[in-house]
């Protein structure tokens, strides 16, 4: 893959986030239960890269049980499209222990968040 993620890609010239003017993309990320023992070895790299990515996460989790821990890694980004979502997604260290990956737009209804104006 040729091309670059850039994190940055949603700030302005002045280095503001502008997540106002983006979508909000839900990235669903199923781990492959037989490469759940990788994740501890990426698990430095994975970090950096979200620490890296800032710019774009809203916000990111892992839904888990007690029984099956880690059976996703959720993300909500701050993106324009579902290409740019993917984008972030395959530039994760962990992708590589992901079977499945499903991206759908996101709008958030409850609270309702009141927009200065």
């Amino acid at each position: 893959m040729n091309e670059q993620y850039n994190p940055l890609h949603n700030r302005n010239s002045a280095g503001v986030d502008s997540f106002g003017e983006s979508q909000v993309m839900f990235a669903q990320c199923f781990i492959a239960p037989e490469r759940i023992g990788e994740l501890e070895e990426l698990r430095p790299l994975h970090l950096s890269y979200i620490r890296e990515s800032l710019a774009v996460i809203r916000f990111a989790g892992v839904a888990e049980s007690e029984l099956e821990p880690y059976q996703q890694i959720c993300y909500f980004l701050g993106v324009d499209s579902v290409a740019e979502a993917e984008s972030f997604v395959r530039h994760d260290p962990y992708y590589p222990c992901y079977e499945r990956v499903d991206i759908v737009p996101f709008t958030q209804k409850f609270p309702r968040i009141k927009h200065a104006g």
